[in-house]
């Protein structure tokens, strides 16, 4: 298993909070996530997605030498294609802790 650093600042924050985890498991998305931290607002999951969308796009460039919009493109692609096509289709449940 590998698990990727704890941003510095989370370290001497005086407020932070683990949102999302996400992990393929021999082949398959797993994730661990902190669904209700904005369920009066469930469109900050959108912004959430879409600055680490970005942070993705810019570092996946940084290390290509890509252009960070087309690699965005891409993704925001892949997102729809994913959304359009399995819209409500997953499995599990949640657990508290």
């Amino acid at each position: 298993m590998r698990e990727l650093p704890v941003p510095p600042d989370a370290a001497t924050a005086q407020q932070a909070v683990e949102l999302f985890r996400g992990w393929i498991v021999d082949g398959q998305f797993q994730c661990a996530l902190f669904p209700t931290v904005w369920k009066n607002d469930p469109a900050s999951w959108g912004s959430f997605f879409a600055d680490a969308a970005l942070h993705v796009a810019n570092a996946i460039a940084e290390a290509t030498g890509s252009d960070s919009k087309a690699v965005l493109k891409k993704i925001v692609e892949g997102f729809g294609d994913e959304i359009s096509s399995s819209a409500g289709e997953r499995e599990g449940g949640f657990l508290d802790g």
